[in-house]
């Protein structure tokens, strides 16, 4: 994917819509795109993470710095971005993510077993209402 191409999915999944945010972030979102291979998939999930941030030259910087990057055994498409997003989680919600590796790739999960899982490890609790409380 062209460097353009990555950059416009970036700001796009973002909704960044002034022309004005879209020109000042350039420099630093084509680096996240860099970062990210220019693969779409961990372009959408750095998106994730970066449209909860600030839309400052400053704060982009700050994530692009975290060592997130660099870390973790997942493919080499999605390394980062996924490490990206989970280090980005709040800490209550960190235990259920890490519990989808106990699922085979390619294995399908269904909602009411991880539910069942989250309430028996303790990571949410049943309301009688038969709502979920993460």
């Amino acid at each position: 994917m062209a460097l353009d191409v990555g950059w416009e999915l970036l700001w796009k999944s973002m909704n960044i819509n002034q022309e004005n945010d879209v020109q000042n972030l350039r420099r630093i979102g084509l680096e996240i795109v860099r970062k990210c291979d220019g693969l779409p998939l961990a372009i959408k999930v750095t998106a994730s993470v970066v449209e909860t941030k600030e839309r400052t030259h400053n704060e982009w910087r700050k994530i692009m710095e975290r060592s997130a990057w660099s870390m973790c055994n997942l493919p080499i498409e999605l390394r980062s971005a996924l490490h990206l997003s989970y280090d980005d989680l709040p800490r209550h919600l960190k235990p259920c993510f890490l519990c989808l590796i106990l699922y085979p790739e390619d294995q399908y999960m269904y909602r009411d077993d991880l539910i069942r899982l989250w309430v028996a490890e303790g990571f949410v609790e049943e309301k009688k209402t038969n709502f979920w409380r993460i």
